[in-house]
């Protein structure tokens, strides 16, 4: 047998074995997403800054994987666990821009409805019912509103990296 075949076999049934480390992996997360619902006691499953924080840990210690391919991994990751706990309900301006990258952020972990404007965003974000309102940020740049005695705040702008065909959308939550 050639040995360039040889190798190449080898090399693919080591990849198969990393893969199914993986798998395993990944079912363990899930399972502890699913047990960190008791811990939250099924509130407020939705953290933005403790996702960017754990998304750049992991992008300074990848040693060859490119930042966006980080990024866009561990977000399909966190929409998973974001499912696993009961989902969120996210309203976004008017852009499709916008709807384009919250369907990326959130993949199957939210329900998304549009509104008319940013402005409208917030304000159904005040009324309760949604956990965040995602808009354009080149179309918001206001960083606080006071509406409905409640305090929206600009809590972060994704994505974290310069993905192509994402543009930068800031995620406003009740505080």
């Amino acid at each position: 047998m050639d040995s360039k075949i040889e190798n190449l076999q080898s090399l693919r049934i080591k990849i198969d074995n990393i893969d199914e480390e993986i798998l395993k992996l990944i079912d363990l997360r899930s399972e502890l997403a699913k047990r960190i619902i008791g811990a939250k006691n099924g509130t407020n499953i939705f953290k933005p800054k403790r996702e960017e924080v754990l998304i750049k840990n992991l992008i300074k210690k990848s040693k060859r994987s490119s930042p966006e391919y980080i990024e866009s991994l561990w977000r399909l990751l966190i929409s998973e666990n974001l499912k696993l706990q009961g989902g969120l309900k996210i309203v976004v301006d008017n852009s499709n821009e916008t709807l384009k990258t919250t369907n990326w952020y959130f993949g199957y972990g939210a329900s998304i409805t549009s509104s008319k404007s940013g402005v409208e965003a917030i304000q159904k974000l005040s009324l309760g019912g949604f956990d965040a309102a995602i808009i354009l940020e080149e179309k918001m740049q206001k960083q606080i509103f006071e509406i409905n005695q409640k305090v929206i705040k600009k809590i972060l702008t994704v994505p974290l990296t310069n993905i192509a065909n994402y543009k930068k959308v800031a995620i406003y939550k009740i505080e």
